[in-house]
């Protein structure tokens, strides 16, 4: 969801912030996925999410390599 601030927690304690976003200019195209290198890490991070609304919610162990769709509602 546009607005969400998501962390990054990999195993070595690191977190990598990025922000949910589209902007943009006039006739330009952005992608609104959020993509973070992961470095040399090669285990599943956690992912921590504050969505638009205030609340929050934890994934653990999600797969690297391949997009994932986080659904509001779904973690813990």
């Amino acid at each position: 969801m546009l607005g969400a601030r998501v962390q990054i927690i990999l195993d070595n304690g690191t977190s990598i912030w990025r922000r949910a976003r589209s902007d943009g200019s006039y006739a330009s195209a952005n992608d609104p996925r959020v993509i973070a290198g992961l470095g040399s890490s090669t285990r599943p991070p956690r992912v921590h999410v504050v969505w638009p609304d205030g609340s929050a919610e934890e994934w653990s162990s999600v797969a690297i390599d391949r997009y994932t769709t986080l659904t509001q509602g779904s973690g813990k």
